[in-house]
């Protein structure tokens, strides 16, 4: 049967969509947010499996080796998709032979400091910096986590040395931050944006090209780092060789339920913006994102294995 005409019958069978994280995370709400458009649509089951482990690798192996068909997915932020394969000496999988069906959202962080630094803005952050090496401890979730890298980054634009502190999870290190343990932080709005007004918190800058357009106050850093930006996000691919005519119904499918006024608003509320973009510009981005955290780590020479 050509791939057209077994497209034409997609879907006609149960889907399952691989998450490689533990349940209750920003990955595993989105896939089960558009798990159960994609059922209501279709008619068919959509069940979300939580495969953690290996920084994301386990569970895009499993889905690197499913049948090309359509019924086995990935949702992912960038670490399987993007980060091991820089990370990583050896992986088990290929990060660029996925098949890109549709970037969901994308979220930024942003750049914090404890009331204590003192400094107001960005340029003040980077002479404080410079004038005081190594003093502005930052908060990471590990080692090649776009809260690390970010950081990484800004030494890299910059010239400023300052210290990593890695914790296993973001609410650790908001935890540290709150208490004064560390001083600066990439923090995303899903955790920190309570504090984002309140004296627990200076929100110097955002991550994203230009500035969120939920706290137009708060300047980009390419406003003062041309060319710097640093997001996290989740996209979903399915394994490679699937024909490209089932990534497209699953990508208009998801552009389809993204025009939910509900489903936007939850994705708004994880602090997220709505993308659901095409396969063709799914691919460009993972490839444009490989390109800019590939430099990033070779210039670090961060390795975790």
């Amino acid at each position: 049967m050509s791939s057209a005409s077994y497209a034409q019958a997609y879907p006609h069978a149960p889907i399952t969509i691989i998450v490689p994280y533990p349940a209750g995370g920003g990955v595993d709400t989105m896939a089960r947010l558009f798990g159960a458009a994609l059922q209501a649509k279709w008619g068919h089951p959509v069940v979300v499996e939580n495969r953690a482990g290996g920084n994301g690798a386990v569970g895009a192996q499993l889905v690197a080796k499913a049948s090309p068909d359509g019924y086995t997915l990935l949702a992912s932020a960038e670490g399987p998709l993007v980060m091991n394969q820089h990370l990583y000496t050896k992986l088990n999988y290929d990060p660029t032979a996925f098949t890109p069906v549709t970037i969901i959202s994308s979220s930024p962080m942003f750049l914090s400091v404890t009331p204590s630094v003192p400094v107001g803005n960005l340029a003040e952050l980077l002479a404080y910096a410079k004038a005081h090496p190594g003093a502005l401890r930052y908060g990471t979730s590990g080692v090649g986590a776009p809260s690390h890298l970010s950081g990484v980054m800004l030494e890299m634009k910059t010239g400023i040395e300052l210290t990593q502190v890695p914790y296993k999870g973001s609410a650790q290190s908001l935890s540290d931050f709150l208490g004064d343990h560390i001083n600066m932080l990439f923090a995303f709005q899903t955790s920190a944006g309570p504090y984002f007004n309140t004296d627990k918190m200076k929100v110097l800058a955002v991550t994203s090209p230009q500035r969120h357009p939920a706290f137009p106050a708060i300047p980009a850093i390419a406003e003062t780092l041309p060319g710097f930006a640093a997001l996290s996000w989740v996209a979903m691919v399915a394994p490679p060789g699937t024909p490209p005519e089932i990534a497209s119904k699953l990508s208009s499918a998801i552009a389809e339920a993204m025009k939910s006024p509900e489903i936007k608003k939850k994705i708004e509320e994880l602090g997220s913006t709505p993308i659901a973009n095409t396969p063709a510009e799914a691919g460009a981005f993972l490839k444009e994102e490989s390109g800019r955290w590939g430099e990033v780590i070779r210039a670090a020479k961060l390795k975790v294995d």
